[in-house]
């Protein structure tokens, strides 16, 4: 974990110069691989949500795969495979702007609609990548693990801004120990045309899902471990406009609450409020209070409470529609 801390102090300076100095590094919201109905949990969103209104897989100029994957897994052995994402600008015209490129995928697996196994994280230039855990009060995919890209993507390592493509995301999966019996790849990407504006921006968004299955029949590998600090990453984007992704990690089990409060110190919306595992976890604010009303721009406060700290964790953010 230190590593990571360090590197991603690194690339912040190298952005902001003296600057403050980011300890982590922010990717996109969780859930958005537009997972298809398992288990009774319903399909997740994709992309679109924070994008272009355009339809996802809906423009033929691109398209997102999932390129070798195991068609059968060994429990607990690791998979090194590729996520691939295309889009042909030349064919729409070439946006003014560096495009970029990004993605999630997630393991599923199909008999209870959790996650099967874990993502690991690699070395340089595929490092610049990020693994969450998906929990909220309110969510059904709690229990899903999501590796996606972060901000540094854009701007290191090999998928750099302005590159045509297909861009190849390298990733890397620990089957899960034992027969987990059918596991479903869930993946979205993202070809943004680069002018930080979502809806409307001509950003495309496509979906792809591949499938493996348990070999039983080889030794088990023990589980990779991690350890957490409770932290709170500075929220982006900000000024939000329509969706304001909040990452988070808890050190220490037991009752968190994520919440969004106003100039005044009133409780806006509460995101989070239950008991929580050492772990990374992610979430969102729509700019929406509890009751489902659109809230005035303005100035918020995002405010981080668990077990561990003498304050809450907070972060001002503003909403600008």
């Amino acid at each position: 974990m230190r590593h990571f801390i360090i590197r991603a102090a690194v690339l912040a300076m190298l952005i902001g110069g003296t600057t403050l100095a980011y300890a982590f590094s922010t990717g996109p919201p969780l859930t958005r691989t537009g997972a298809e109905i398992l288990a009774g949990k319903p399909a997740e969103p994709n992309c679109t949500v924070c994008h272009t209104p355009e339809p996802v897989n809906s423009n033929p100029n691109g398209s997102c795969k999932i390129v070798g994957a195991p068609a059968l897994y060994i429990p607990g052995n690791a998979y090194h495979f590729e996520v691939q994402l295309n889009y042909n600008w030349s064919a729409t015209g070439i946006s003014p702007y560096p495009v970029k490129w990004g993605f999630e995928i997630t393991a599923i697996q199909a008999s209870n609609g959790d996650s099967a196994g874990t993502w690991i994280l690699g070395a340089p230039p595929d490092s610049f990548q990020i693994r969450r855990y998906a929990t909220s009060s309110l969510s059904t995919y709690k229990r899903r693990i999501y590796l996606e890209h972060t901000i540094y993507d854009y701007h290191w390592g090999e998928n750099q801004d302005g590159l045509s493509g297909p861009i190849a995301f390298h990733v890397t999966w620990v089957a899960p120990r034992g027969d987990s019996g059918k596991v479903i790849f869930a993946c979205a990407g993202n070809a943004a045309n680069g002018d930080s504006v979502s809806i409307g921006s001509g950003d495309h968004i496509y979906t792809t899902a591949e499938s493996t299955y348990a070999n039983i029949l080889l030794d088990v590998r023990p589980p990779v471990t991690q350890k957490f600090v409770t932290a709170f990453e500075i929220p982006y984007p900000n000024p939000m406009t329509r969706c304001l992704n909040l990452q988070f990690q808890i050190g220490r089990a037991g009752p968190v609450d994520l919440s969004v409060f106003d100039l005044q110190g009133r409780r806006v919306r509460t995101l989070v409020h239950e008991r929580l595992e050492p772990s990374e976890y992610g979430n969102f604010w729509d700019g929406h209070n509890d009751s489902g009303v659109q809230m005035k721009n303005g100035v918020y406060f995002i405010r981080l409470s668990a077990p561990g700290l003498t304050k809450p964790l907070s972060h001002r953010v503003t909403l600008a529609r």
